[in-house]
């Protein structure tokens, strides 16, 4: 067994639920409500309706409940399908901490919840391992997106532990699920490339469901490599070069305290954006506008700016990357909403002028020395009439130091599940999420869920 994988499969066995903070289990609770909030948005999308279709072609003898499905499917595919959903809108959380390689850690969640519930596993188990997935996942400050690798990595990485916590897998099996999780799972980063299809909200997906598959051949005996990330041919050799772990809390803290949530329902870096762009242009039309520099760091330019398909986006999955189109639905209607990214407000030509008057150009001492950090932007707007206005970005409501509160936690949950559920509904499942750890059983939570969306 290498160092990295005894590393993760010690921590995994030696985290207990007693070990975590009031703040740490109270922030478990709201990235569920969040995430399982964005799901609820999701749900209708046509990567979902295809994830669920497919889904309820199996059964298993331990079944687990998917969004919207009558019926219960295997874990892997529930896993696949709620995380589909979860990641449709790009409302979820995100890591942008410098210990951390990015990526949207509560694409994890819907797995852990999946074998939460074909295992009826208490409320305690279930946040331990969510804590757990999330350390896991943060754990690793390895640029993988510039290495051309995609972030599935980690969240491969991440379910292996939750759900093997959940599981309550001893040190060996937790080393063969992180093996299985990571050998035959690597994923190339052209998921996020070009013209965006819909296989950007499957792809950590398919990683979490990889991972639940691999962590139940693991706990039923099945051996792996046992050096999958410093061996031979391994991860170290083959994608992320060598790195050391920062994992165990209290050296590295709790890393479910650093995911940032997203107010608004675009690209991480884009948050800083939305407010700072509202703010420097008010009082302006569209037709005020001359022209737009926005001089940023390499992240959001790379991410968001940075390819001719964010210029001139076709799909959903390109628009909410794409900084040009987001500032320039939101210098034209005052407010970026889910509404901006249905196919024919895209598709809208009168867009397009606004959008080639903007100018993106990153400038390295915003991007620093570790370019995966979300760092300032600065925006300059000339008018027709020669007034110039310049503005920086402030963190985001939303980061991790400028939390959202419970209250606005809430009532995002409440604006994306009225789209499909009655008030009635939808407040009686919040408050059992807040009071999970008292549940001696998840699965009737996790039905009331599944539940809100009828099935067809």
């Amino acid at each position: 067994m290498d160092s990295t994988t005894e590393q993760l499969a010690s921590f995994a066995t030696g985290l207990r639920y007693a070990d975590l903070p009031d703040a740490v289990v109270h922030e478990a609770k709201r990235r569920l409500i969040d995430t399982l909030g964005c799901a609820l948005g999701g749900a209708d999308s046509p990567p979902a309706r295809i994830a669920r279709d497919l889904a309820g072609e199996a059964t298993s003898r331990r079944g687990a409940r998917v969004l919207g499905a009558a019926e219960r499917t295997t874990p892997e595919l529930a896993a696949f399908a709620n995380a589909v959903m979860v990641r449709y809108l790009d409302f979820n959380d995100s890591f942008s901490s410098a210990r951390a390689s990015g990526g949207h850690p509560s694409d994890m969640i819907p797995a852990i919840l999946a074998i939460a519930d074909a295992f009826h596993a208490s409320g305690e188990s279930t946040i331990l391992g969510v804590v757990a997935a999330y350390q896991a996942n943060g754990s690793v400050p390895v640029p993988f997106k510039q290495r051309g690798w995609d972030q599935g990595i980690m969240t491969g990485v991440g379910t292996a532990i939750g759900v093997s916590v959940v599981l309550g897998l001893d040190a060996v099996q937790v080393a063969n699920a992180l093996s299985l999780a990571v050998t035959p799972n690597v994923p190339l980063r052209v998921t996020r490339s070009g013209e965006l299809s819909m296989w950007k909200a499957c792809a950590t997906a398919a990683a979490a469901r990889s991972a639940v598959f691999a962590t139940q051949l693991a706990a039923r005996g099945m051996t792996a490599p046992d050096r999958p990330f410093e061996g031979r041919h391994g991860l170290w050799e083959q994608a992320s070069g060598p790195f050391e772990l920062e994992l165990g809390p209290p050296q590295y803290g709790f890393r479910i305290l650093e995911a940032d949530t997203k107010l608004y329902p675009v690209e991480g870096g884009v948050q800083a954006v939305v407010p700072a762009l509202l703010d420097l242009s008010a009082g302006l039309s569209v037709a005020d506008i001359e022209s737009i520099d926005v001089r940023t760091y390499w992240g959001l330019w790379f991410e968001a700016a940075s390819e001719p398909e964010k210029w001139d986006p076709k799909s959903r999955e390109t628009a909410d990357h794409s900084l040009p189109y987001i500032m320039a639905v939101v210098l034209r209607d005052r407010t970026i909403t889910l509404e901006a990214f249905l196919e024919g407000a895209i598709a809208d030509p009168t867009l397009r002028p606004l959008m080639n008057r903007i100018r993106v150009t990153e400038v390295p001492e915003f991007t620093g020395d570790n370019p995966t950090l979300i760092g300032p932007t600065e925006i300059e707007i000339r008018t027709t009439s020669g007034e110039r206005r310049i503005a920086r970005t402030e963190v985001a409501r939303g980061n991790h130091r400028n939390r959202m509160s419970d209250d606005e936690i809430a009532q995002k949950f409440l604006g994306l599940g009225l789209m499909v559920a009655p008030r009635e509904r939808c407040d009686p499942f919040l408050d059992r999420v807040w009071s999970l750890e008292t549940s001696g059983d998840v699965s009737p939570t996790i039905d009331a869920w599944a539940d809100l969306v009828q099935p067809p």
